[in-house]
């Protein structure tokens, strides 16, 4: 019981500078945090230097879900399709690339259709543990003169722009150290008034003490 009673007493006089260790604690990882966020949004516009500022924040619910279904965990890479859905080519820019593991869009009628209604378009989704995948699409319109045997005339082009990036940096993370900070700071200078009131009270006490012995001894 000795040795309990002791450690609160150690604990309620250093609980100030206990209290102010923590604030450190929370102020260095929420450093650490805006120092993440920032080579984030870095990585970020590297990785999607292909996407037009007008889309970059876009994210179609629908789009995301059908992309999902046909590219769950796509590698960087672009592929562009003729207006009929016919792969003319596609770039993986991973090393470890397989073109086993792709599948044919036309498996897809959904996203298909979903390309067919649209000009334009972007989204983002989760792909692996640590990694977002982009995707930005377009259609272009591309000059085809081939020759007197070959097809002349324009046709469209279906572009895909797969870009991988660091996941994003939960800013609930940042929100809660803040709050964390802010309480922390509050019950320091609860604490500081509880002392205060405390030592008054004890003055107050010691000198009603002292009246009443001075009183009794006249």
């Amino acid at each position: 019981m000795k040795t309990k009673k002791a450690g609160s007493s150690i604990l309620a006089k250093n609980i100030e500078f206990i209290l102010a260790l923590l604030i450190v604690v929370c102020v260095v990882l929420s450093m650490m945090t805006v120092d993440y966020t920032i080579e984030y949004m870095g990585d970020r516009y590297s990785e999607t230097l292909f996407i037009p500022d007008s889309y970059a924040d876009v994210n179609d619910p629908e789009l995301e879900k059908l992309i999902q279904e046909y590219q769950p965990n796509p590698a960087k890479m672009i592929e562009v399709y003729d207006e009929n859905f016919d792969l003319a080519f596609r770039i993986n820019f991973a090393e470890d690339s397989d073109d086993e593991t792709y599948k044919n869009i036309k498996d897809f009628p959904k996203l298909m259709e979903y390309f067919t209604e649209n000009r334009e378009g972007h989204t983002y989704f989760k792909s692996s543990e640590n990694k977002e995948t982009d995707l930005y699409f377009r259609w272009y319109m591309v000059n085809n003169h081939q020759g007197p045997n070959g097809i002349e005339g324009d046709t469209e082009h279906l572009v895909l722009i797969f870009m991988t990036r660091p996941e994003a940096v939960s800013y609930l993370l940042n929100r809660l150290l803040s709050y964390a900070i802010l309480v922390l700071a509050f019950t320091i200078v609860l604490v500081a008034l509880r002392k205060q009131r405390d030592e008054k009270m004890r003055l107050l006490e010691s000198n009603s003490k002292n009246i009443s012995e001075a009183i009794y001894r006249d």
